[in-house]
């Protein structure tokens, strides 16, 4: 049993709510958060209910509202990923460092057939796991998302509601076969040879994205040099030894890393880097891709003229490095990429940085933008830097963390 805090993601709908009783069967130490995504009339009511519910079971319940930007086109994706933004603020507020979803076997078949219409690789087509990083960056920095309901057949949990007397909410759009993954739905539901034949999939994909994740950490371990800032030198020739698949996905995942940012790059764009054999230096997902000699650097894009003030606490920068300050002085300092400023005449630095890499190293200035220190090479009372490129990626390729284990639920 977990004794922190515990985010549990409920909706009101039969899946979450299972899971809400569940998880306080087993104990947890759990807070539930109900998103209102402002798209249905119905929302508000189901909110209410959850917390009417959760006043019934002592369990703290926390509303989100996802607040449209002014010319903001709702769709799904968009909505999940304020969804997971607002998940990720309360799971911080409260001390939680894991979020339980109700996602179901059911939802894992609809996945499977979703992402095998859209040509996924067997990297995709392993389906989501049971413990993985949230999935927006940074907000979702050092946070797990739990799914332990993926064995679980929907019908068997709203058995389990029936038993307990408790209702559940029907999204209506749940019906509306406009979405591709309510169509899917309804067919699987006729087609159980189908049904099964997507969860054999899921599992022989995902036996082969964990060989191919641990050839990646093999790799990494000896053909990678991580730099100070995120950045990376890498064999070449050992990179160009690796099969196809394995050279796409370790691309694929390796430079939103180190550009800090959320979204992977496109397959076109990464199967055209990969053509090119890096004959000719390209910007791509926010990185820059260089070959020198033996080696390929790997470097954020950066703007060095964005400064970000600095505040107390933890804080991350550019999505590639996290700053925790200990205590400040009253003086205004400001975070920068270093770019073409001076070096600070008491500085040695290092021999095996190159140039590129260090103008994208964060540095302090003073409030009239003048450089104070650079925080990698000049380590200072009260800060610490960490780069979180390396860690993302680790995580990325081996999901299951020290909060594996969670067990609810038969």
């Amino acid at each position: 049993m977990l004794r922190d805090p515990v985010l549990l993601a409920v909706s009101g709908g039969s899946d979450s709510l299972a899971l809400l009783m569940l998880a306080q069967e087993a104990g947890l130490n759990c807070h539930v958060v109900t998103v209102d995504h402002g798209l249905r009339a119905e929302a508000a009511d189901e909110t209410a209910y959850v917390g009417s519910l959760c006043r019934q079971l002592g369990v703290p319940h926390t509303i989100q509202a996802v607040r449209w930007a002014t010319g903001e086109v709702p769709s799904q994706s968009r909505a999940r990923t304020h969804r997971y933004r607002l998940l990720s603020n309360t799971a911080r507020t409260i001390g939680a460092r894991l979020i339980l979803a109700g996602h179901t076997e059911d939802d894992q078949a609809e996945t499977i057939c979703l992402r095998q219409r859209a040509g996924s690789d067997d990297w995709g087509l392993a389906g989501m796991q049971a413990f993985a990083p949230i999935p927006v960056w940074p907000e979702g920095y050092d946070l797990f998302l739990g799914r332990p309901l993926l064995d679980q057949r929907r019908e068997a949990l709203r058995a389990l509601l029936r038993d307990k007397a408790v209702a559940w909410c029907d999204d209506p759009s749940n019906e509306n076969v406009a979405y591709q993954r309510v169509e899917i739905r309804q067919m699987l539901s006729g087609e159980p040879d189908i049904y099964q034949s997507m969860l054999s999939k899921q599992r022989q994909s995902a036996e082969k994205r964990q060989r191919m994740a641990s050839d990646l950490r093999l790799f990494l371990a000896g053909a990678v040099r991580w730099m100070p800032g995120g950045g990376i030198m890498m064999d070449r020739q050992a990179f160009g030894a690796l099969s196809h698949d394995l050279r796409y996905r370790l691309l694929a995942l390796l430079l939103p890393c180190i550009a800090g940012r959320q979204a992977l790059p496109r397959r076109s764009a990464l199967e055209e880097l990969l053509q090119d054999k890096f004959h000719s230096p390209r910007t791509l997902a926010g990185a820059r891709i260089e070959a020198l000699g033996t080696q390929i650097m790997i470097t954020p894009e950066i703007d060095a003229s964005e400064t970000t003030q600095i505040t107390s606490g933890q804080s991350v920068w550019q999505g590639r490095v996290l700053f925790e300050f200990k205590h400040l002085t009253d003086t205004t300092l400001r975070i920068a990429a270093w770019g073409d400023r001076t070096v600070p005449s008491d500085l040695k630095m290092a021999k095996d940085l190159p140039f590129k890499m260090r103008k994208a190293l964060p540095v302090l200035l003073d409030e009239a933008g003048q450089l104070l220190s650079v925080p990698h090479l000049q380590p200072q009372r009260g800060l610490d830097v960490t780069d979180l490129a390396e860690k993302r990626l680790n995580i990325w390729l081996d999901a299951e963390s020290e909060l594996q284990g969670v067990e609810i639920g038969s």
